[in-house]
């Protein structure tokens, strides 16, 4: 459904994990709940958030883009033992696709972190669809 990228490691991928302190994930997957919208999709994602860790300190959506498509750039900032820890995901919805792109820092390395997170999103394309395929974005 995706890939990783280690920050500042930029040459290493990895698995889907959440075990990487600094990362860029990138992600596709068929929208599994109830409510095809991007609300749906930020509400959901928030929430699995919070039963991961717990109800971070600071939420921030902001409505934006990705690839021409309406988009919620979501930011959580939460504190840690190593650390306060930010989380940027941005979210949007196509035919029942959420698309994913999300960083992980700490907020001290956040300015040199952003900076790729920013060159993946930027260069983040969709495919066509295949003919017959609802086009909601």
């Amino acid at each position: 459904h995706g890939f990783g990228v280690t920050l500042p490691d930029v040459g290493r991928t990895f698995p889907e994990t959440d075990s990487e302190e600094r990362y860029v994930d990138v992600d596709a997957h068929y929208d599994v709940i109830d409510d095809h919208s991007l609300a749906g999709a930020v509400s959901n994602r928030e929430q699995i958030r919070e039963d991961m860790r717990g109800k971070p300190g600071v939420i921030k959506n902001t409505p934006t883009k990705l690839a021409g498509l309406h988009a919620v750039l979501s930011r959580v900032e939460y504190t840690t033992p190593k650390g306060t820890v930010v989380e940027e995901t941005i979210i949007a919805v196509r035919s029942g696709i959420v698309y994913t792109i999300g960083l992980r820092t700490l907020l001290e390395d956040l300015p040199i972190d952003e900076v790729q997170f920013q060159k993946i999103t930027n260069g983040f394309r969709l495919l066509k669809l295949p003919k017959g395929e609802c086009n909601n974005g």
